[in-house]
Protein backbone atom coordinates (compact mmCIF):
# COMPACT_ATOMS: atom_id res chain seq x y z
CA UNK A 1 0.00 0.00 0.00
CA UNK A 2 1.36 3.38 -0.90
CA UNK A 3 -0.41 6.45 0.39
CA UNK A 4 1.51 9.97 0.62
CA UNK A 5 0.91 12.96 2.94
CA UNK A 6 -0.77 16.17 1.79
CA UNK A 7 2.43 17.56 0.24
CA UNK A 8 5.15 20.47 0.64
CA UNK A 9 4.56 23.19 -1.75
CA UNK A 10 5.95 23.00 -4.92
CA UNK A 11 7.88 26.14 -5.35
CA UNK A 12 9.87 24.90 -2.63
CA UNK A 13 10.76 21.69 -4.22
CA UNK A 14 14.36 20.84 -5.06
CA UNK A 15 15.17 21.03 -8.17
CA UNK A 16 16.23 17.24 -8.73
CA UNK A 17 12.85 16.24 -6.92
CA UNK A 18 11.47 18.09 -9.94
CA UNK A 19 13.57 16.87 -12.71
CA UNK A 20 13.01 13.26 -11.30
CA UNK A 21 9.07 13.93 -11.37
CA UNK A 22 9.40 14.46 -14.97
CA UNK A 23 11.30 11.55 -15.65
CA UNK A 24 8.42 9.61 -13.67
CA UNK A 25 5.90 11.31 -15.87
CA UNK A 26 8.04 9.60 -18.97
CA UNK A 27 8.09 6.50 -17.66
CA UNK A 28 4.48 6.65 -16.48
CA UNK A 29 3.57 7.62 -20.20
CA UNK A 30 5.51 4.34 -21.33
CA UNK A 31 2.91 2.86 -18.32
CA UNK A 32 -0.08 3.72 -19.98
CA UNK A 33 1.03 2.74 -23.29
CA UNK A 34 1.31 -0.64 -22.21
CA UNK A 35 -2.18 -0.89 -20.17
CA UNK A 36 -0.44 -0.98 -17.16
CA UNK A 37 -3.03 0.54 -14.35
CA UNK A 38 -1.04 0.49 -11.33
CA UNK A 39 2.48 0.42 -10.40
CA UNK A 40 4.99 0.42 -6.76
CA UNK A 41 7.30 2.77 -5.75
CA UNK A 42 9.64 -0.06 -6.24
CA UNK A 43 9.03 -0.32 -9.78
CA UNK A 44 9.07 3.42 -10.79
CA UNK A 45 12.68 3.25 -8.88
CA UNK A 46 14.60 -0.14 -10.35
CA UNK A 47 13.16 1.15 -14.08
CA UNK A 48 14.87 4.85 -13.45
CA UNK A 49 17.55 3.52 -10.95
CA UNK A 50 15.92 5.73 -8.22
CA UNK A 51 16.14 4.48 -4.44
CA UNK A 52 11.69 3.76 -3.32
CA UNK A 53 12.04 6.03 -0.98
CA UNK A 54 13.47 8.63 -3.05
CA UNK A 55 10.36 8.31 -5.23
CA UNK A 56 7.93 8.09 -2.37
CA UNK A 57 9.51 11.58 -1.20
CA UNK A 58 9.46 13.57 -4.57
CA UNK A 59 5.73 11.94 -5.09
CA UNK A 60 5.05 13.59 -1.93
CA UNK A 61 5.22 17.05 -3.06
CA UNK A 62 2.50 17.05 -5.55
CA UNK A 63 0.14 16.31 -2.71
CA UNK A 64 -2.71 12.98 -1.61
CA UNK A 65 -2.69 10.16 -3.68
CA UNK A 66 -5.35 7.70 -2.46
CA UNK A 67 -3.92 4.53 -0.98
CA UNK A 68 -4.22 1.13 -3.67
CA UNK A 69 -2.98 -2.35 -2.81
CA UNK A 70 -1.33 -2.62 -5.77
CA UNK A 71 0.62 0.75 -5.54
CA UNK A 72 -0.26 4.26 -7.23
CA UNK A 73 -2.56 4.37 -9.89
CA UNK A 74 -0.85 5.30 -13.15
CA UNK A 75 -3.11 7.24 -14.61
CA UNK A 76 -3.80 9.62 -11.45
CA UNK A 77 0.01 9.98 -10.40
CA UNK A 78 0.06 10.85 -14.14
CA UNK A 79 -2.25 13.16 -14.30
CA UNK A 80 -1.39 14.99 -10.64
CA UNK A 81 2.31 15.43 -12.23
CA UNK A 82 1.05 16.92 -15.40
CA UNK A 83 -1.39 19.06 -13.62
CA UNK A 84 0.71 19.90 -10.60
CA UNK A 85 3.92 20.80 -13.10
CA UNK A 86 1.98 22.14 -15.36
CA UNK A 87 3.57 19.61 -18.42
CA UNK A 88 -0.22 20.09 -20.29
CA UNK A 89 1.00 23.67 -21.43
CA UNK A 90 1.71 23.29 -25.04
CA UNK A 91 5.11 25.39 -25.88
CA UNK A 92 6.36 26.92 -28.42
CA UNK A 93 9.79 26.01 -29.12
CA UNK A 94 12.51 27.38 -31.89
CA UNK A 95 16.09 25.76 -32.89
CA UNK A 96 18.74 28.24 -32.78
CA UNK A 97 22.02 27.03 -35.17
CA UNK A 98 21.06 25.13 -38.08
CA UNK A 99 24.29 22.45 -39.03
CA UNK A 100 23.67 18.83 -38.90
CA UNK A 101 22.13 18.71 -35.31
CA UNK A 102 20.03 21.94 -35.89
CA UNK A 103 18.45 20.89 -39.20
CA UNK A 104 17.80 17.37 -37.63
CA UNK A 105 15.99 18.34 -35.48
CA UNK A 106 13.78 20.56 -37.13
CA UNK A 107 13.04 17.96 -39.87
CA UNK A 108 12.25 16.06 -36.81
CA UNK A 109 10.36 17.83 -34.73
CA UNK A 110 7.00 16.44 -34.97
CA UNK A 111 8.92 13.48 -33.07
CA UNK A 112 9.29 16.06 -30.17
CA UNK A 113 6.36 16.08 -28.56
CA UNK A 114 2.62 17.36 -29.17
CA UNK A 115 3.32 19.92 -26.14
CA UNK A 116 6.36 21.37 -28.34
CA UNK A 117 6.14 22.50 -31.38
CA UNK A 118 9.43 23.82 -33.70
CA UNK A 119 8.13 26.78 -34.81
CA UNK A 120 11.29 28.74 -36.52
CA UNK A 121 14.41 28.23 -36.93
CA UNK A 122 17.50 30.37 -36.73
CA UNK A 123 20.89 30.71 -38.30
CA UNK A 124 23.79 32.97 -38.44
CA UNK A 125 24.54 32.31 -42.47
CA UNK A 126 22.28 33.83 -44.62
CA UNK A 127 23.77 31.92 -47.54
CA UNK A 128 22.86 28.37 -44.82
CA UNK A 129 19.74 29.32 -44.76
CA UNK A 130 18.98 29.57 -48.58
CA UNK A 131 19.75 26.12 -48.98
CA UNK A 132 17.86 24.70 -46.41
CA UNK A 133 14.53 22.55 -47.48
CA UNK A 134 11.94 22.46 -44.95
CA UNK A 135 8.32 23.53 -43.80
CA UNK A 136 9.10 25.62 -41.07
CA UNK A 137 10.05 29.38 -41.79
CA UNK A 138 13.56 30.14 -41.14
CA UNK A 139 15.26 33.40 -40.06
CA UNK A 140 18.42 35.20 -39.54
CA UNK A 141 20.02 35.46 -35.66
CA UNK A 142 19.23 39.20 -36.32
CA UNK A 143 15.66 38.03 -36.13
CA UNK A 144 15.51 36.16 -33.08
CA UNK A 145 13.94 39.00 -30.50
CA UNK A 146 11.14 39.91 -33.33
CA UNK A 147 10.29 36.44 -34.86
CA UNK A 148 10.40 34.91 -30.70
CA UNK A 149 8.23 37.65 -29.37
CA UNK A 150 5.86 37.13 -32.65
CA UNK A 151 5.35 33.41 -32.33
CA UNK A 152 5.15 33.38 -28.81
CA UNK A 153 7.64 31.36 -28.18
CA UNK A 154 8.74 29.95 -24.76
CA UNK A 155 11.66 27.53 -25.20
CA UNK A 156 14.26 27.27 -27.41
CA UNK A 157 17.35 24.82 -28.58
CA UNK A 158 20.51 26.15 -28.97
CA UNK A 159 23.52 24.36 -31.47
CA UNK A 160 24.76 27.34 -32.95
CA UNK A 161 28.34 28.01 -32.87
CA UNK A 162 30.06 29.38 -29.48
CA UNK A 163 31.05 32.81 -30.99
CA UNK A 164 27.61 33.31 -31.48
CA UNK A 165 26.06 31.03 -28.24
CA UNK A 166 26.30 33.93 -25.67
CA UNK A 167 24.92 36.98 -28.19
CA UNK A 168 21.86 34.16 -29.05
CA UNK A 169 20.94 33.16 -25.71
CA UNK A 170 21.05 37.26 -24.82
CA UNK A 171 18.96 37.65 -27.27
CA UNK A 172 16.31 34.60 -26.46
CA UNK A 173 15.84 36.01 -22.71
CA UNK A 174 15.14 39.31 -23.94
CA UNK A 175 12.37 38.29 -26.10
CA UNK A 176 11.03 36.22 -22.93
CA UNK A 177 11.95 32.39 -23.54
CA UNK A 178 12.06 30.79 -20.55
CA UNK A 179 13.94 27.91 -20.92
CA UNK A 180 17.33 27.02 -23.44
CA UNK A 181 18.69 23.72 -24.03
CA UNK A 182 22.47 24.17 -25.14
CA UNK A 183 24.44 22.15 -27.08
CA UNK A 184 27.35 24.24 -27.63
CA UNK A 185 29.70 22.28 -25.49
CA UNK A 186 30.14 25.61 -23.43
CA UNK A 187 28.57 26.92 -20.42
CA UNK A 188 25.87 29.84 -20.54
CA UNK A 189 24.21 31.15 -18.13
CA UNK A 190 21.01 33.40 -17.28
CA UNK A 191 21.47 36.68 -15.58
CA UNK A 192 17.74 36.29 -14.83
CA UNK A 193 16.26 33.74 -11.65
CA UNK A 194 12.74 33.11 -13.82
CA UNK A 195 14.97 31.81 -17.18
CA UNK A 196 16.20 28.16 -16.66
CA UNK A 197 19.19 26.91 -18.72
CA UNK A 198 20.48 23.46 -19.51
CA UNK A 199 24.12 23.25 -21.12
CA UNK A 200 24.46 19.44 -22.63
CA UNK A 201 27.57 18.64 -23.96
CA UNK A 202 28.27 14.93 -25.74
CA UNK A 203 32.27 15.09 -25.14
CA UNK A 204 31.56 15.74 -20.97
CA UNK A 205 29.10 12.91 -21.11
CA UNK A 206 31.79 10.42 -22.74
CA UNK A 207 34.20 11.97 -20.13
CA UNK A 208 32.20 11.46 -17.80
CA UNK A 209 31.76 7.55 -18.82
CA UNK A 210 34.79 6.63 -19.50
CA UNK A 211 36.23 7.79 -16.07
CA UNK A 212 33.76 5.78 -14.51
CA UNK A 213 34.39 3.02 -16.47
CA UNK A 214 38.17 3.49 -15.79
CA UNK A 215 37.42 3.72 -11.77
CA UNK A 216 35.26 0.92 -12.28
CA UNK A 217 37.91 -1.19 -13.70
CA UNK A 218 40.40 -0.52 -11.34
CA UNK A 219 37.96 -1.81 -7.95
CA UNK A 220 38.25 -5.23 -9.72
Amino acid sequence: MEQEGLGRSLSRTPQPSIERLCRIFGLLEEFEREGIAAVSSSRIGKELSIPAHTVRKDVSFLGELGPSRLGYSVGKLKGLIQQRLKLEEPRGVCVVGLSELGVGLLRSGHLLSERYRIRAGFDASVNRLETIRTELPLYPLHMIREVVTRESIELAVVTTERSWVRRAAADLIESGVIGIVSFCGCEITSPRRDVWITNLSLVKELRVLSALAALSSESH
